[in-house]
C-alpha cells in the first residue's frame, strides 16, 4: 500500500485547517500516532490525528454537531425545548457518541473509528431511513466493526444487541452457542453470576447447570 501523501500546513479538512506543529505520541501498545495542531474555523485550536483528518472521523471541534442540532431542532418539530422525541434522542445520542471526544462512549466508537454517514447528519434523513422506533426496539449496527448508515442499522431488542456486542460472552453447551444474557433467561441464573463463573474458569456445564448461590465449583 503506498504511503499516505504528507498533510501540509493550512490543508483544510472539514473545519479544521492544518497549522504547522505536529508531534508523535506513544501509546502503551507501542503504536505510534502523529498529530497535527489544528484550528477550527470557530476558533479553537488542538491537535487532531492525522490518520482522523484523512479520514473524515474528525470534522470540527465539536461545534459542527452542536450547529447541526440547532439547526435540525428549530425545523422539524421532534425537539421542542422540553420534549424531545424518541427518535431525536436517538439521533442525538449516535452523533454523540461517533463525533464529541467528551461523549462518555467516544472511546468505544468515534476513537476506534466507527462514523455516521453524512446524510445522517441531517435529522430527516435519518428519519426517513429508519423511521420511528417500535416500543421496546434501539437502534444497533449489524456489522459491530462498520459505521451507522441505513444498510448496517436496525432496530433491535436489547437481547439482540448483547448478542451482536463485541464484549459479549458467548458459551457453548450441549451444541448451543448462546450469550450469557441468552443463557440466563434461559437457566434463570443472574447474568453477572454467570459471567464471574465465566471468568473464573468454570466449565459450561458447571457455570449454567450450578444452582444460585454456590459461589465455588465443589460447593
Amino acid at each position: 500500500m503506498p504511503a499516505a501523501k504528507p498533510i501540509i500546513t493550512g490543508e483544510r479538512f472539514a473545519r479544521w485547517t492544518t497549522l504547522e506543529t505536529t508531534e508523535i505520541r506513544t501509546y502503551p501498545s507501542g503504536t505510534n500516532i502523529r498529530f497535527r495542531l489544528c484550528q477550527c474555523d470557530c476558533g479553537k485550536i488542538q491537535f487532531v490525528a492525522e490518520q482522523k483528518l484523512r479520514s473524515g472521523h474528525s470534522r470540527s471541534c465539536g461545534c459542527l454537531q452542536a450547529e447541526v442540532t440547532a439547526k435540525r431542532s428549530t425545523k422539524h418539530g421532534h425537539a421542542p425545548r422540553y420534549n424531545k422525541t424518541r427518535i431525536y434522542k436517538v439521533w442525538c445520542s449516535m452523533l454523540g457518541r461517533c463525533t464529541n471526544p467528551k461523549n462518555p462512549a467516544y472511546e468505544d466508537y468515534g476513537a476506534r473509528g466507527i462514523t455516521v454517514c453524512e446524510r445522517w447528519f441531517e435529522f430527516e434523513n435519518f428519519l426517513e431511513d429508519m423511521g420511528e422506533p417500535p416500543s421496546g426496539l434501539t437502534i444497533d449496527r449489524l456489522d459491530n466493526d462498520k459505521g451507522y448508515f441505513k444498510e448496517n442499522c436496525a432496530w433491535k431488542t436489547r437481547i439482540d444487541q448483547a448478542r451482536n456486542r463485541r464484549s459479549s460472552v458467548k458459551i457453548t453447551f450441549d451444541g448451543l452457542t448462546l450469550t450469557v444474557a441468552e443463557w440466563s433467561i434461559r437457566v434463570g441464573i443472574n447474568r453477572r453470576t454467570l459471567e464471574a463463573r465465566f471468568h473464573a474458569g468454570w466449565t459450561p456445564k458447571e457455570i449454567l447447570t450450578t444452582p444460585a448461590g454456590k459461589s465455588w465449583r465443589n460447593a
